[in-house]
């Protein structure tokens, strides 16, 4: 298996339930301009699906 390199960050957020969809929004927010930045080749935000409430957020950078 090819080692891919780089800096894989994963994070696990649990915004207060009022504060969620402002949170998700946020990062919602964060996507297009993350990706366009040099050496990042995948950042992504999504809901839990085990979990109610709370966000996961995973990007992949090298150079």
């Amino acid at each position: 298996m090819d080692d891919p390199g780089g800096l894989f960050l994963f994070a696990t957020i649990r915004p207060k339930p009022e504060h969620f969809e402002e949170a998700r929004a946020a990062l919602d927010a964060l996507i297009i301009d993350t990706l366009d930045e040099p050496g990042c080749h995948l950042f992504a935000a999504f809901e839990s699906v085990s979990e109610t409430g709370v966000l996961h957020l995973f990007e992949h950078f090298a150079e």
